[in-house]
């Protein structure tokens, strides 16, 4: 039984799908932070993780051809800025971090500090519910920037004067790269003894695919989404297989954070 632990969001069901019906996965519901811990600690053999968690254990690797990304705007790894906190003179800017993904978390810094320049000691950077600020408007204002992922992203938008920067669009405009959110990750060993595992998992995908209709019918009334913006982003935003050019824009995500191993751990 190989034992997998998946992501509880709405754009990884077409690479899940596949997977439950088959008899040797076990496969587990989480969020992307909870499902690094699994595999990071061994109590999963795969895991749909954040593509930083491939830096926290050198026997990690990832199923090639599979990925979460987006080529430009992906409209679900979103941060908000109150308009003008950028232009400000003095005082930190204090921003929250949704705590469900350390790629999301890391590519916010990137974009802050890499891409629009501003140096590192003006942020202040707070882990936080975006789900508990976006459900109180006088918690919210103790923010100057709010990440917000995943479904949350597609549902709610904060009330106020706040500017929305999707980190994909910015990351593919600054780099000229797709970017990775999410791979299959696995240990070198575990692939040694399943060496068909990347094409179980690929034949998971194209299960998914296939059921896509179905797929977007079902979450949609589930969200409240309308179907052809669920259709939209599962179809035309997300993208589920890693091909050369993402392969690239993940590798140069991870060389930036290897390059910011002090960042990266503040």
């Amino acid at each position: 039984m190989i034992r997998v632990a998946a992501v509880s969001y709405f754009n990884a069901r077409p690479l899940v799908e596949g997977l439950r019906s088959q008899e040797d996965f076990e496969v587990r519901d989480l969020p992307p932070a909870e499902a690094a811990e699994a595999l990071l600690s061994g109590d999963a053999d795969v895991g749909l993780v954040p593509c930083v968690t491939l830096l926290k254990d050198p026997r990690l690797t990832y199923l090639p051809g599979l990925c979460i990304g987006a080529h430009g705007a992906v409209d679900s790894v979103l941060l908000y800025l109150k308009s003008g906190v950028l232009e400000r003179g003095q005082g930190k800017i204090r921003i929250a971090l949704d705590p469900h993904s350390r790629t999301s978390q890391m590519l916010t810094k990137i974009y802050l500090v890499s891409f629009l320049g501003h140096p590192w000691e003006r942020f202040e950077f707070v882990e936080e519910s975006p789900k508990a600020l976006l459900e109180d408007e006088e918690r919210a204002e103790q923010f100057d920037g709010i990440l917000v992922i995943g479904d949350l992203a597609l549902l709610r938008v904060p009330q106020g004067p706040w500017e929305c920067i999707d980190l994909s669009l910015a990351w593919t405009e600054a780099t000229g790269l797709p970017f990775v959110f999410a791979v299959w990750g696995v240990r070198h060993e575990t692939l040694t003894r399943h060496p068909d595992l990347s094409n179980k998992f690929l034949a998971a995908l194209d299960t998914g695919m296939e059921e896509i209709e179905s797929i977007v019918r079902e979450l949609a009334s589930s969200f409240g989404l309308k179907d052809s913006l669920a259709k939209h982003y599962l179809t035309e935003r997300i993208v589920f297989r890693m091909d050369d050019q993402s392969e690239r824009g993940l590798n140069e995500f991870l060389n930036r954070c290897r390059s910011w191993e002090n960042l990266a751990d503040a």
